[in-house]
């Protein structure tokens, strides 16, 4: 027996006919749904908020300069995307959309005759090194996720409870 399953009917008494039972299970399987996209979704966000904070430790770590530290801080991001019915996050150093602040110094930067600095667009030069420059910041995001992996699954669980509590309450008023 589920859902709009009517056991009267089974033991040969009474018929009884509720209006809207259909309408109910529809609703109730659609706010299953939807509780549980929201729950996975910020519990992978909340997941990668302890890997970006140690990224940031990282890099003070790292035997950069001072300016290309404080540079690649700020280019630190996370994004998540749902493909074909599964989320993608991503954490990292130029990582995630610039914001509108960044993409308005950058223009001005540009456009002063000046190089553009260090942005989320070219941070991979000092990550990754090139042929004529050492990678100062290699092995930064790798070390911050192997050593924040209880941290990410604990924040994870936390955000995914608070939000299933949220939604609990919605549904109850």
């Amino acid at each position: 027996m589920g859902f709009g399953s009517n056991p009267s009917n089974l033991r040969g008494g009474p018929k009884i006919n509720l209006e809207g039972v259909d309408k109910l299970i529809h609703t109730l399987n659609k706010t299953v749904d939807k509780v549980e996209r929201k729950a996975v979704k910020a519990g992978i966000l909340a997941g990668m908020t302890p890997v970006t904070k140690a990224i940031r430790a990282e890099i003070n770590n790292s035997p950069a300069s001072k300016d290309v530290k404080r540079a690649a801080r700020k280019t630190v991001g996370k994004y998540v995307k749902k493909r074909r019915g599964r989320y993608e996050a991503k954490v990292g150093l130029g990582v995630g959309k610039q914001t509108k602040k960044q993409r308005e110094t950058s223009h001005a930067r540009a456009g002063a005759g000046r190089g553009v600095g260090l942005s989320k667009k070219n941070i991979h030069w000092f990550a990754l090194g090139t042929k004529e420059m050492k990678a100062y910041l290699k092995g930064v995001v790798p070390r911050a996720v192997a050593r924040t992996k209880k941290e990410m699954l604990a924040a994870a669980r936390l955000k995914i409870t608070q939000v299933m509590m949220r939604e609990v309450a919605k549904l109850r008023k």
